[in-house]
């Protein structure tokens, strides 16, 4: 998924600004796009992310798809798993193959790592 590739460069040369369109639409479109900079920011800018290798993509639903990775975030290797939420151009559920895009469905990092032993703090 492109979009996951794009947010994990993204996060690895803190370029915080490229996140915002992957965000949640009903965050960012209460952020003008610099607070919704500074918003990544201060979830991402504590933590490293190092290579990520995507396994495997799985459409749980019409409008979810849960990408499962390895992945090094503060020096922890783990499994990772981002979850996708399809939505449309007024940030509604869609239905993956109507007009829409992909967003991440929580902008939390500490929340990515599926072992609760290797979780962030």
């Amino acid at each position: 998924m492109l979009q996951t590739r794009a947010f994990v460069d993204a996060w690895q040369k803190k370029q915080w600004g490229r996140i915002v369109p992957l965000m949640p639409p009903q965050l960012i479109s209460m952020k003008s796009p610099g607070e919704a900079a500074e918003y990544a920011k201060s979830w991402f800018d504590a933590h490293e992310i190092g290579a990520v290798q995507i396994d495997r993509v799985e459409y749980t639903q019409s409008s979810v798809a849960e990408i499962r990775d390895c992945a090094t975030i503060d020096g922890v290797s783990g499994d990772l798993r981002l979850r996708w939420v399809y939505f449309d151009s007024g940030g509604e559920l869609a239905i993956n193959g109507e007009a829409g895009t992909w967003h991440l469905a929580v902008v939390a990092p500490n929340t990515y790592l599926v072992d609760d032993d290797a979780r962030l703090t």
